[in-house]
């Protein structure tokens, strides 16, 4: 049975970066965050239904050779660990909220960017809270929230993720340009099952994000060590039953 949300069942939303593309559809800046602690994240995909599941990447050469080993693979826990802890966080997902604030959805954030990514990122939230579609779905390629439908509610303990899954990651080199420094390409397929209940009827969402971050190392000596320039991405949510 296929229910009304706030979008279709199935999604294609691209979000794509001025700095990338001559296009403003869904333009959106994002960063990475600080670690998870004591999160019970697992390298074993044999592992029965693992919450968390991290898959290695592959580094290329060329990133090793500019970043060293420990410096591509800060950057890939780094992000990672920020997809872990802001893609789908549960009071967001409350389906009973009809109203997600300017303050909610920025700070986490706007620490963690680029400095001048800063403005363009606090400018598509405020455009997002104040009704703009394209910019919502821009957000929710960073952080899921606000997908709601009639009659719909969280599960009894209040934590709709049954588990999130990192797959298919690479880690790229991206050489420096007159206007833009030295990169590194972190991509990733980021999947996740929700679940909610609908007039006491309990079903899932399954949402698939194929994300790509473009990161530069920080230059301030506070904070994490590396930032996020741009990112582009794509969701798309299935109802599972």
């Amino acid at each position: 049975m296929s229910r009304q949300a706030t979008g279709s069942d199935e999604r294609d939303m691209p979000t794509m970066l001025p700095a990338r593309s001559t296009s403003l559809l869904l333009t959106a800046l994002a960063v990475l965050g600080g670690g998870l602690t004591g999160c019970a994240v697992t390298s074993d995909p044999t592992d029965l239904a693992p919450e968390l599941y991290v898959e290695e990447p592959d580094y290329a050469p060329e990133a090793v050779d500019a970043f060293r080993m420990d410096g591509v693979g800060s950057a890939y826990g780094l992000v990672t660990d920020f997809a872990l802890e802001h893609a789908f966080k549960a009071p967001l997902l409350d389906p009973a909220r009809s109203y997600h604030g300017l303050a909610e959805l920025t700070l986490p954030v706007l620490p963690r960017l680029v400095p001048e990514g800063r403005r363009t990122f606090a400018a598509q939230v405020a455009s997002a809270v104040a009704g703009d579609l394209d910019a919502q779905d821009g957000l929710r390629v960073l952080t899921f929230y606000g997908w709601r439908g009639p009659g719909w509610s969280l599960p009894e303990d209040g934590d709709p993720v049954v588990f999130e899954h990192l797959t298919e990651p690479s880690v790229e080199f991206v050489p420096a340009t007159s206007d833009r420094p030295e990169q590194l390409l972190i991509s990733f397929v980021h999947t996740a099952r929700l679940r909610f209940v609908d007039d006491g009827a309990p079903f899932h969402l399954d949402v698939q994000k194929d994300m790509a971050f473009w990161m530069v190392p920080a230059t301030g000596t506070d904070g994490p060590s590396w930032l996020i320039d741009s990112y582009d991405g794509v969701f798309r949510v299935t109802e599972v039953g």
